[in-house]
């Protein structure tokens, strides 16, 4: 099933919440996910981590929306939204990061970004 991203009008890759990964998953597509994954994910674009979904990965993206459950190290090219939803248990590294009040976060963050000169 394929789905319009709201990101660019492109399509977007979907996995419904009967559906179970194992192993490891790349693409350049945005991917909403409701199920579960367990391995490794390599998105050259947005990934959308709802309520439902589980995750327990290694995650390399350009960019997460994170609603649901996520366990692992996670590395965003621009930005990680951390919703109220969310539970996250893990490393998280990206440029940008929004963490909203309610969220549930446990682990480390790093952010590497370039200071204006004096400061």
């Amino acid at each position: 099933m394929k789905i319009l991203s709201s990101q660019n009008n492109t399509q977007a890759g979907f996995i419904g919440r009967g559906i179970e990964i194992k192993g490891s998953l790349s693409g350049e597509e945005a991917l909403t996910v409701e199920g579960k994954i367990t391995g490794e994910i390599y998105l050259g674009n947005h990934l959308r981590v709802e309520e439902s979904a589980e995750i327990n990965a290694n995650i390399e993206v350009e960019e997460l929306t994170a609603n649901g459950r996520i366990t692992g190290k996670i590395q965003c090219g621009s930005v990680a939204h951390i919703t109220q939803t969310a539970n996250i248990e893990g490393e998280l590294y990206a440029p940008r990061i929004i963490i909203e009040e309610g969220a549930r976060f446990n682990g480390r963050i790093e952010m590497d970004f370039e200071l204006p000169e004096g400061i």
